[in-house]
C-alpha cells in the first residue's frame, strides 16, 4: 500500500502503513505484535488513522479500535478503512 497525495493508501505497496505505525511506535514489530506492547494507545491508534487517511469523509467507527489487539489487525482495518474511503470518494465523483 501506498498512500497517495490525498492520503488515500494505494494497494501497490504495504510499506507506508508500516512506515506510520514504525514512526508511532518508533522500534521494530511484526504482524503479531501486540499494539498495547508496542505502546499503542487509543490516541496514538487515532493520530495513524488520520496520517493514513486525512480527508475521509467517510465516518470511522472508533470504539473498532478496542478489538484491534495486533499490528496485523491493525493493518488490515487500516487498509478496509481507506479501501471505503476511496470507494466513497469515486461515488462522489460520479455524482458531481
Amino acid at each position: 500500500m501506498s498512500i497517495l497525495s490525498d492520503g488515500i493508501i494505494d494497494s501497490d505497496n504495504a510499506d507506508n502503513v508500516t512506515a506510520v505505525i514504525r514512526k508511532a511506535v518508533g522500534r521494530e514489530f511484526t504482524d503479531d505484535s501486540r499494539l498495547v506492547e508496542l505502546g499503542v494507545d487509543s490516541l496514538a491508534a487515532v493520530r495513524m488513522i488520520l496520517t493514513l487517511i486525512p480527508d475521509s469523509d467517510s465516518e470511522i467507527d472508533l470504539s473498532v479500535l478496542v478489538d484491534l489487539r495486533t499490528v496485523g489487525e491493525f493493518r488490515h482495518w487500516i487498509e478496509q478503512q481507506a479501501a471505503l474511503a476511496s470507494s466513497s470518494r469515486l461515488m462522489d465523483e460520479r455524482h458531481d
